[in-house]
């Protein structure tokens, strides 16, 4: 019964060394250390072309029961590889009427559901893209 105990122990000290250098490796970008993150909250598609770094998002936000979107180009976006990766990205971009100035009021994404990769080939061209819907708040800074 010690040695079992023992093996146990072990174990579990083996399942903590593991998970506390897993951590920082699976959890992806952190949220800003400085500003505050707050509403309104939209919800986007965005289609990232990985081959370009352009990407395509379609924003929506439900206003006195209306539903109203914007469909945005987006340049310079990185190729996220995870949900992990897409989390906390910020978007240089000015959204309905909510954000007059992104570099002080930037929208930044605070989920992300539907993570999916694609690859593909059109006309002898390989195509990556990475598509998501994403959450997305207002970070002011």
């Amino acid at each position: 019964m010690n040695s079992r105990r023992k093996m146990t122990a072990k174990l579990l000290l083996l399942l903590a060394a593991i998970s506390l250098f897993a951590s920082p490796a699976l959890a992806g970008r952190e949220p800003p250390s400085e500003g505050t993150i707050g509403g309104p909250e939209l919800w986007c598609v965005i289609v990232v072309d990985c081959n370009s770094g352009y990407a395509t998002a379609r924003f929506k936000r439900v206003v006195n029961c209306q539903v109203q979107t914007q469909g945005l180009a987006i340049p310079s976006q990185n190729c996220p590889t995870s949900e992990a990766d897409a989390l906390w990205q910020t978007l240089e971009v000015k959204l309905f009427d909510i954000n007059d100035n992104p570099s002080t009021m930037t929208p930044i994404i605070t989920k992300v559901k539907n993570y999916r990769e694609d690859n593909y080939n059109i006309g002898g061209t390989s195509v990556h893209t990475v598509s998501f819907d994403a959450q997305v708040k207002f970070w002011s800074h």
